[in-house]
């Protein structure tokens, strides 16, 4: 395994510590990990197997924290997203980081999450109505949950791909951008 993959992994790894210790409800790094697993991992398979290992993983130790059940109505919405996000930055080019196109994708990646989560904790659960009322109602239930999460991207996308990008223009690990 070479360095650039090193410092990649190691910077997940620290981002899904983060995710198992949320002080604020849904501040969390799990679009960050996609994004950047798929900028990183230009195989397909790779940035998404890492992404949903890395997940997973973190899913499993909050639900083992929290003594809560692992699967959900939602999961499997929750983890689709998880793998369009990776696949969205895989979009990104690897041989030039553009902010602007990082700005954009991870935006575009958190609205993607939170459409793609809430459509399925109302089509799954039997809290709303089976009607677009149902679907409004349960999207705007959603919002206060989404603002913590909206503002956990905007901190831990620009943290990741920067450190990222600094410790590899410092050269401490030796890779070359």
């Amino acid at each position: 395994m070479n360095n650039k993959y090193l410092l990649a992994i190691t910077l997940i790894i620290i981002a899904t510590l983060c995710r198992i210790y949320q002080p604020i409800y849904n501040f969390a790094p799990v679009i960050a990990i996609g994004l950047f697993s798929g900028y990183i991992f230009r195989q397909k398979n790779m940035a998404i197997i890492i992404t949903l290992l890395a997940s997973f993983v973190g899913d499993m130790l909050i639900s083992y924290i929290n003594k809560y059940p692992l699967f959900h109505n939602s999961f499997v919405f929750v983890y689709l997203s998880y793998i369009l996000i990776t696949l969205f930055g895989n979009k990104l080019n690897n041989s030039k980081l553009e902010w602007n196109k990082v700005a954009i994708f991870g935006i575009s990646s958190s609205l993607l999450f939170f459409i793609i989560t809430n459509f399925g904790v109302w089509l799954m659960d039997s809290i709303y109505t089976k009607n677009i009322s149902g679907l409004i109602e349960c999207f705007i239930a959603a919002i206060p949950f989404y603002k913590n999460s909206f503002i956990s991207d905007l901190i831990y996308i620009p943290l990741i791909f920067g450190s990222y990008t600094i410790l590899a223009q410092r050269k401490m690990l030796s890779i070359k951008l």
